[in-house]
């Protein structure tokens, strides 16, 4: 199972995103993480556009067929997990999607040991509208904290 929020825009003069429509009216999505090199790209595919548009044109992206579900994957993320909808949970104004993990994707240069090469990834987050990467990878126990 795996999560995503989906809220609101927070400019009065931008419309909403299609992403909440679109998964309700489907029942599907995908949660593609890209790297840092991607991150313009990642920004340009989270502003509003008109729903004719294509955002994988105007973000500079490839769509790639997925196996399972309808929508397409960025075919330049390091790591794709096409999900079916199990319920959408309305938050205030955000909505929490829950969906399964019905195919995962992973480049094939990053699969290492049965392990996601997690620092070849060099994952790019975003949180709350801002962008976050992760830098320290770690085990626990530690007398560190």
């Amino acid at each position: 199972m795996l999560c995503v929020s989906v809220g609101p825009r927070t400019t009065d003069d931008a419309p909403s995103k299609d992403t909440l429509r679109n998964v309700e009216e489907t029942g599907e999505f995908v949660i593609n993480i890209v790297s840092l090199s991607l991150s313009n790209n990642m920004h340009e595919s989270s502003k509003s556009h008109p729903p004719e548009a294509d955002e994988f044109e105007k973000a500079g992206l490839t769509p790639a067929p997925c196996e399972v579900v309808g929508p397409p994957r960025v075919g330049e993320a390091g790591v794709s997990m096409e999900c079916v909808l199990d319920r959408a949970i309305q938050l205030g104004s955000d909505h929490l999607l829950i969906g399964r993990m019905v195919r995962f994707h992973v480049r094939d240069e990053l699969y290492q040991n049965g392990r996601i090469d997690v620092a070849g990834l060099d994952p790019l987050g975003r949180l709350a509208g801002n962008y976050t990467k992760v830098e320290t990878l770690f085990k626990l126990p530690s007398e560190d904290f």
